[in-house]
């Protein structure tokens, strides 16, 4: 894949096919519940420009809100377009063509599911860790403080993933709490770690979202896409601050999101067992071992890509 960096300015085919790759991507993790679009953003190199995207499209939004047009023109010469719409639209294609297939996937083979997942993920957990400089290394109390922040955020996302044990879908839920729910999940979206679908299935609403998909709901899907949209414009503007001002312990947060999101995807159910009867260990590691040798692969390519 070619650098996203390279994406700013003017059309790459080339890129453009990349950055639509990796939206595909991204949107296939969405729908699995555990899996976070935003993880898989990290892993393949186009995660801070698309939150630093979003963070001017809000405030180009808030401009036109109050009239100042010239300067919604400002910020959004400043969107990486040449990353944001080919992103787009490959997690479009991938949503409005995989749900049907993902929802029959997740629910008749979760194992199978889980395993590739939990492979990817742990593999990613050091991936925000290298993000890190090392003059916010160099003394105990930095070095310190970033694990402290770690192993906070591992078990808050440890305790979050253990929510959905108890979760029963609604069948036809309100539209108040679609928007709300959509809302919720973006904020999930963009945070590697945490699922946006592992939000909605939590919240009762999983099956009836990609049931609307599917189906075609367009009042369904619009209330949701509202939804996600308040809830991104309350969210991103922070998240890029933290970026910017807060690198390394942003990214520090992250890892940690990553290592307890683990407990989302865990194949065997709390007696050990496999989750589905008769299922033989080496599958699920197998699975798990493709699922990490395919991040460290999208890692190293990334990183090699960088370097020219």
């Amino acid at each position: 894949m070619q650098n996203p960096r390279r994406a700013a300015g003017r059309f790459n085919p080339t890129t453009a096919v990349a950055n639509l790759v990796r939206g595909m991507l991204i949107g296939l993790a969405e729908l699995v519940p555990g899996v976070s679009g935003g993880t898989i953003a990290l892993i393949s190199g186009i995660y801070e420009p698309l939150i630093n995207s979003a963070s001017h499209v809000v405030s180009a939004v808030k401009r036109v809100v109050t009239g100042k047009f010239s300067e919604a023109g400002v910020e959004l010469r400043k969107v990486r377009w040449g990353i944001v719409i080919p992103a787009l639209l490959g997690m479009a294609i991938v949503v409005v063509a995989m749900a049907g297939v993902m929802k029959a996937f997740v629910g008749e083979t979760p194992q199978l599911a889980k395993s590739l997942f939990l492979g990817m993920v742990l593999a990613s957990v050091v991936v925000p860790a290298l993000g890190i400089r090392r003059e916010d290394l160099r003394t105990a109390g930095q070095r310190l403080g970033l694990g402290g922040l770690f192993l906070a955020a591992a078990v808050a996302a440890f305790l979050l993933t253990g929510l959905g044990g108890q979760e029963e879908t609604v069948t036809e839920p309100a539209y108040w709490m679609v928007f709300g729910a959509a809302a919720l999940a973006i904020c999930a979206l963009v945070l590697p770690g945490i699922s946006g679908s592992f939000v909605l299935l939590t919240l009762g609403l999983y099956s009836s979202t990609l049931q609307a998909v599917q189906s075609r709901n367009m009042l369904y899907i619009v209330i949701f896409a509202a939804g996600a949209a308040v809830g991104l414009g309350l969210f991103v503007k922070g998240l890029n601050w933290l970026l910017e001002h807060k690198h390394a312990a942003t990214m520090a947060v992250m890892s940690g999101l990553l290592l307890g999101s683990l407990r989302a995807l865990v194949p065997w159910g709390p007696d050990g067992r496999p989750l589905a009867p008769g299922l033989d260990w080496p599958v699920p590691v197998g699975l798990a071992l493709a699922g990490a040798v395919v991040v460290v692969g999208i890692v190293w390519v990334d990183r090699r890509l960088k370097r020219r």
